[in-house]
C-alpha cells in the first residue's frame, strides 16, 4: 500500500468517525425526530432507544432549554405550595342560616298583626295600656319581657322586641316630618296615582334635607291602613313620648338694659314660620282618617249655621214683640190720661174736647 492510498483512507476513518459522532449528537434533540419524522408518516426512520445515553461532549456543550415550572392554579395565594393538596381537600362549608328559623319573628321582617298587637298592648287607651305605658317609662326591659310571654309566648325575645319597637319609633318621627313638610305643599299634586304623588313628595322632602331616613311610600300606605300613625300620634302619651319639650327662656327683668331687645329676639322666636311652597292639594287617599274628619267638621258646621239662622229669627220675632209691647204702653198711657182730663173739673172745654176726639180715633 503506497503513501496515497494510505491517506486516502485515514481522511475516510476520520470523516466517518465525525459524521458518527455527529449524528449521536443530533439524536439527543428532539428536532432530529421532528426533522425525520413528520406527520403522515410512520416507520421511516427507527426510534431511538428510551434513554439515550449522550456523549461526553453532548453533556459538555449541551444547549437545551430547562422545561418551564409548572403553573400556579388561579385559586391559589401568591406563595403559597401543593403540599398538602391531595384527597384532602373539601370545599368549604357554607354558613347555616338556620339562625332565622330557630325564630319565626326574627329579624326585621315582622308580620304586621304581631306589630299591631305590640302597639296596641303598649298605646292603646285601655286599662292594661295605661299599666304597660307607665311601667316602659321607669323600666322598659320588664315590659318588653311581659310581651314576650303574654304576647309571643316566649317565641321572641325582649331585645327583638325592643329593636322592633325602636324601629316603629324611628318610622313614627320619620312620617311625622313627612306630613309636616306635604302639609305645607310641596311635590307633583297634578297626578291621580296615589303613590307617585307619595313618591313625588318624598323625592321633595329629601331635596330639601329633611331627615326621612328609609321611608318609603309602601311604609306610610301600611301605617296609615293599619292606623298605626293614628295609634301614635293621637295618643297623648305618645305625644309626650316623643313630642320633644323645651324650658320657658327666663324673662328679663324690668330694670335691665337689655330689655327690650330681648323682648324683640323673643318675639321674633315665637313668630310662626312657614315653608315657601305652593298651596297643597291633599291627595285623596293620603289621610283617610282626616277625610273622614274634615267631613264630620263640614257636616257640623252646617249644623251650626242652621241653628243661628233659627236663633236670629226668634230674636227678631222677640224684638216685634217688644216693640208692640211699648206702642200698647203708649196707648195706655195716654188712654189714662185722656180719662183724667174729661174727670178733671177745672178744665175747660176745649181741653176736654181734645180728649174726647182721642178717644173717638182709638174706637174709629
Amino acid at each position: 500500500m503506497n503513501k496515497s492510498s494510505y491517506a486516502r483512507l485515514v481522511y475516510s476513518l476520520t470523516t466517518t468517525t465525525a459524521i458518527w459522532f455527529r449524528t449521536l449528537a443530533l439524536c439527543e434533540s428532539s428536532q432530529f425526530y421532528a426533522h425525520l419524522r413528520p406527520a403522515g408518516c410512520e416507520g421511516s426512520v427507527s426510534d431511538p432507544p428510551e434513554t439515550p445515553t449522550p456523549s461526553v461532549r453532548k453533556r459538555a456543550n449541551s444547549t437545551a432549554p430547562s422545561p418551564p415550572p409548572p403553573k400556579r392554579p388561579r385559586d391559589r395565594a401568591p406563595g403559597s405550595t401543593n403540599k398538602g393538596l391531595g384527597n384532602n381537600t373539601a370545599p368549604k362549608a357554607t354558613k347555616s342560616k338556620s339562625k332565622a328559623a330557630l325564630k319565626p319573628m326574627g329579624g326585621k321582617c315582622w308580620p304586621n298583626p304581631e306589630c299591631g298587637r305590640f302597639y296596641n298592648f303598649l298605646l292603646a287607651d285601655m286599662p292594661e295600656g295605661d299599666k304597660c305605658f307607665k311601667q316602659h317609662q321607669t323600666n322598659p326591659g320588664h315590659v318588653y319581657s311581659r310581651a314576650s310571654t303574654i304576647l309571643y309566648n316566649g317565641l321572641q325575645s325582649a331585645a327583638s322586641i325592643k329593636a322592633m319597637y325602636g324601629r316603629a319609633i324611628d318610622t313614627f318621627t320619620w312620617m311625622h316630618t313627612f306630613n309636616d313638610f306635604a302639609g305645607n305643599g310641596g311635590g307633583n299634586t297634578d297626578c291621580d296615582d296615589p303613590e307617585a304623588i307619595l313618591k313625588s313628595k318624598l323625592k321633595a322632602a329629601h331635596a330639601s334635607s329633611q331627615h326621612l331616613g328609609s321611608l318609603k311610600p309602601a311604609t306610610i300606605t301600611e301605617w296609615e291602613d293599619h292606623g298605626w300613625y293614628e295609634l301614635f300620634w293621637i295618643s297623648e302619651r305618645a305625644q309626650r313620648l316623643h313630642t320633644p319639650s323645651f324650658e320657658a327662656l327666663p324673662l328679663p327683668s324690668p330694670t335691665s338694659k337689655m330689655t327690650a331687645m330681648l323682648s324683640t329676639a323673643l318675639m321674633l322666636i315665637s313668630t310662626p314660620r312657614f315653608v315657601l311652597e305652593p298651596k297643597h292639594i291633599p291627595s285623596s287617599s293620603l289621610h283617610k282618617q282626616a277625610n273622614i274628619l274634615f267631613s264630620s267638621m263640614d257636616e257640623s258646621e252646617e249644623n251650626k249655621v242652621n241653628a243661628l239662622e233659627a236663633k236670629l229669627a226668634i230674636e227678631r220675632e222677640k224684638l216685634d214683640l217688644e216693640k208692640a209691647r211699648v206702642e200698647l204702653d203708649k196707648t195706655k198711657g195716654k188712654v189714662e190720661m185722656a180719662r183724667m182730663v174729661l174727670e178733671m173739673n177745672g178744665v175747660d172745654d176745649e181741653g176736654k174736647g181734645a180728649a174726647n176726639e182721642f178717644l173717638k180715633t182709638l174706637f174709629s
